[in-house]
């Protein structure tokens, strides 16, 4: 069905993440279907508000959230694409860190403040893919 709607969708990326996790959400921003690039700092995908399809995205104090006007089926395939872009993005950048790889784009400043320090991670571990997780528990050991 082709019937063009409005959507919406926040995600947990905060406004006050560190720019070094901003430069990787624009990373991912280029490498979505139907990018077009920035209008007046605004992304654009598909298309801009003077036509019928397009995605937006702006970052709020709740998070990123993106607008987009489209049919459901496209919308839905979207942003699940880009949900997964952002994991795999995020995922390689806390393996890393676990492995002590010290590459200075991927940990968060020192000059942010602890606290903001353990959201950002918070974060990561939050948007790891869940069979990640199952993965893990699946080799723990097996307790009698």
């Amino acid at each position: 069905m082709n019937n063009i709607n409005s959507h919406n969708c926040n995600l947990n990326i905060r406004y006050d993440l560190p720019d070094e996790v901003w430069d990787k959400v624009s990373k991912v921003y280029e490498r979505m279907p139907g990018w077009i690039g920035y209008k007046s700092g605004v992304p654009y995908w598909f298309g801009s508000e003077e036509e019928d399809v397009f995605i937006e995205a702006s970052v709020e104090p709740s998070g990123l959230s993106f607008y987009a006007q489209m049919n459901i089926d496209d919308w839905v395939s979207w942003i699940e694409t880009f949900k997964l872009e952002r994991q795999k993005c995020w995922a390689l950048k806390l393996v890393n860190l676990k492995m002590d790889i010290c590459d200075e784009s991927l940990v968060p400043s020192p000059n942010v403040p602890l606290s903001q320090q353990e959201r950002w991670i918070a974060d990561l571990v939050a948007s790891l893919p869940s069979m990640m997780l199952k993965e893990r528990h699946m080799k723990a050991p097996l307790q009698s």
